[in-house]
C-alpha cells in the first residue's frame, strides 16, 4: 500500500502544493499557449514538460522517495490489475455500446495501430498525475482530512481527479470522461501504487473512447484555446 509521508512541518505541505501546481501549469501552458499558437515550433512544447520532469525527478530524489513507493516498480501490479478490472469492464461495454448505437465502431478501428503509443502516453501520464500531483496532494491535505489515514484521503482522491480534468478544459466529453477516470486510478493507486497498471488501463480506455464515440462527442479531442479554434471549422 501508498506509503505515508511525513507532514509535521507545515512549510512541506506548501511545497508539496506548490509542487503540484508547477507541474500541473507545464502542461497549461502547453495546451493553451503554445500547441495552438506556435504549432510548428514543437520543440518548444516538450520545453515546459522537459522543466517538469526535471522538477519532479529532483522533489523524489530530495524526499528519497524510492521507485516503489512512486509506483515505478512491479509491486502491487496485479493487485491494481484486480481493481481495475471490474470498472474497466463495465466502462468498455458502455463504450462500446454507444459506438454501436451511434454506428462508429467499425469507421475508426483502424486506429487500433495508435494503442502503442497510447500505452507510452499513459503511462506517462500517469506518472505525472499519480506518482507525482497526487502524492504531493497527499502531504498537502494531510492536515486538512484528519479523520482519514493520509494516503487513503478522499479529499486527495478528488483534487487528483480535478487536476487531470483541468487539463481538458474545455472539451466537455474529455473533461467529464477524465474526472471519471483520474477518480477511478487515483482509488486504486492508493491501494496498490503501480504506474504500469494504471498507465496501460489509461491507454486502453483512451482507445477505446477514441474508436467508438461520435465525432460530434469526442470534438477533434481538442482541449485548451485549440478547442475553440476548433469550432470556428465546424
Amino acid at each position: 500500500m501508498m506509503t505515508e509521508q511525513k507532514t509535521s512541518r507545515p512549510s512541506l505541505a506548501l511545497v508539496s502544493g506548490l509542487e503540484a501546481i508547477s507541474v500541473l501549469s507545464s502542461v497549461l501552458i502547453v495546451t493553451w499557449g503554445i500547441a495552438p499558437l506556435l504549432p510548428r515550433n514543437r520543440w518548444l512544447m516538450s520545453a515546459p514538460l522537459f522543466l517538469a520532469l526535471i522538477l519532479t525527478t529532483t522533489s523524489h530524489w530530495v524526499r528519497r522517495e524510492s521507485l516503489a513507493q512512486i509506483g515505478l516498480t512491479f509491486r502491487y501490479f496485479w493487485e491494481a490489475v484486480r481493481l481495475l478490472s471490474l470498472p474497466m469492464m463495465i466502462g468498455a461495454a458502455l463504450l462500446i455500446f454507444t459506438g454501436w448505437i451511434s454506428g462508429t465502431i467499425s469507421a475508426h478501428f483502424g486506429l487500433l495501430s495508435s494503442l502503442p503509443a497510447l500505452l507510452l502516453s499513459g503511462i506517462a501520464q500517469q506518472y505525472l498525475l499519480q506518482g507525482f500531483i497526487h502524492r504531493r496532494i497527499i502531504v498537502t491535505t494531510a492536515g486538512i482530512c484528519r479523520r482519514f489515514p493520509a494516503a487513503h484521503s478522499p479529499l486527495s482522491t478528488l483534487m487528483t481527479a480535478a487536476c487531470f480534468s483541468i487539463v481538458h478544459v474545455p472539451n466537455p466529453s474529455l473533461t467529464f470522461l477524465t474526472f471519471v477516470g483520474g477518480l477511478l486510478w487515483s482509488v486504486v493507486y492508493q491501494r496498490a501504487p503501480n504506474i504500469y497498471a494504471i498507465g496501460l488501463s489509461h491507454g486502453m480506455m483512451s482507445l477505446l473512447v477514441v474508436n467508438t464515440l461520435p465525432p460530434s462527442v469526442l470534438h477533434s479531442l481538442s482541449v485548451g484555446y485549440k478547442h475553440f479554434l476548433y469550432q470556428n471549422y465546424l
